[in-house]
């Protein structure tokens, strides 16, 4: 399968094309959390994703002591980046879903 069916079947959408010749793909897995993929001309891409921590937990009755509770978004600390390859991106959103579903609040781990 090439990147561009699986783009497609995973249901990423372009969202910018830049004149340098990449274009930047989200999928929006539910309300707060999104998927980025930049492809960049060399044929590599750059993965990465944003959780909307701060809307999430005011969703669930929480409340944040930020100055602005809507913004507070959580990321990963670096992108991922890799060869233009299905393959290599199915494996990155498969660790990252691995990685979000083991985060466990009540036991700090």
């Amino acid at each position: 399968m090439t990147l561009e069916e699986y783009l497609k079947e995973q249901e990423f959408e372009v969202v910018q094309r830049t004149r340098e010749g990449a274009n930047r793909y989200v999928r929006r897995s539910n309300n707060y959390l999104r998927f980025w993929l930049t492809w960049f001309a060399d044929g590599t891409i750059e993965f990465s994703w944003e959780f909307e921590l701060g809307a999430y937990l005011i969703a669930r009755g929480f409340t944040i002591s930020a100055q602005d509770e809507l913004s507070l978004l959580l990321f990963p600390a670096t992108e991922k980046r890799g060869p233009a390859d299905a393959q290599w991106l199915a494996n990155e959103l498969l660790r990252t879903e691995a990685e979000l579903a083991s985060i466990d609040m009540l036991r700090g781990i």
